[in-house]
């Protein structure tokens, strides 16, 4: 498996995130606030995810940019944690990371927040 993240991995589609946020579970392992869905569309990738930085936390465009990109490498350097348990079980879920910590983390505080949430949900999961 490549460490990539396409654009088939990416969450985008009206009808798709409305759904995550209306249905969608939610929980918070600091700095993320993470909302998951299960769903059975037919799409390419078993899980796509989105990347949310508020504007209200952070006025710059930069420093809203720097933390969805922080967030993206974490989640692409890690997936495979997620996508084995998705081939075994036949699994496909929407996910979307947004940002809720007033402060810029550094890359290896977000990168164990994502390893904890991948975690978290193969366990949430098994069987």
């Amino acid at each position: 498996m490549k460490n990539t993240f396409s654009k088939q991995e990416r969450l985008c589609g009206k009808k798709y995130i409305d759904e995550l946020y209306e249905k969608g579970k939610v929980f918070q392992i600091s700095p993320l606030r993470i909302t998951i869905l299960k769903h059975n569309y037919n799409t390419i990738a078993p899980v796509m995810i989105l990347a949310a930085v508020p504007k209200s936390l952070f006025k710059n465009a930069h420093e809203r940019n720097l933390l969805k990109r922080r967030i993206k490498e974490a989640y692409r350097l890690n997936k495979g944690l997620l996508l084995n348990h998705t081939e075994n079980f036949g699994s496909k879920y929407f996910l979307s990371f947004r940002y809720s910590s007033k402060n810029i983390e550094p890359y290896s505080v977000i990168e164990k927040s994502i390893q904890k949430v991948l975690i978290k949900i193969n366990q949430q999961t098994d069987g």
